[in-house]
Parts: C-alpha cells; structure tokens; sequence
C-alpha cells in the first residue's frame, strides 16, 4: 500500500500527525520535532510506514527462501 507512496504524500501525512498529536497532548506550536517525539513517545508515521516496508520485504525474501530449500 505504501510503498508507491510519494515522499510528497509521507511528507503531508507527518504534518498532519504533528497537527493532530499537538491538539491531543496541548503542546505549543513551535516545539521541535524530536522533542515532540520524545514527550508524546510515538514514532513519526513515516517511521512507522518504512518498518512495515522492511518486514515484509523480510518475510518474501524468508519465503522465497523456503521455498528454495524445500
């Protein structure tokens, strides 16, 4: 799903998500991203999206692997 996604869109989607989370935790405008992060201890979505990438390229390459080897 995202990994078509352009950095463009990822881009939009952490602006919104630092919207959000400043609205729910109260926090001022102009606090520093990795502060940010840091207080509320939620990881960035880009972050997140980036991981799932990562394990399911993992799980293929360990299926492709199975596989092989049976």
């Amino acid at each position: 799903m995202w990994g078509t996604c352009s950095k463009q869109l990822l881009h939009e989607l952490e602006v919104i998500q630092n919207r959000i989370l400043n609205i729910i935790f109260n926090l001022p405008f102009r606090i520093y991203t990795k502060d940010f992060y840091i207080f509320t201890q939620i990881k960035p979505i880009t972050v997140c999206i980036y991981r799932d990438i990562v394990t399911n390229i993992h799980l293929i390459k360990i299926i492709q692997l199975n596989l092989i080897l049976n």
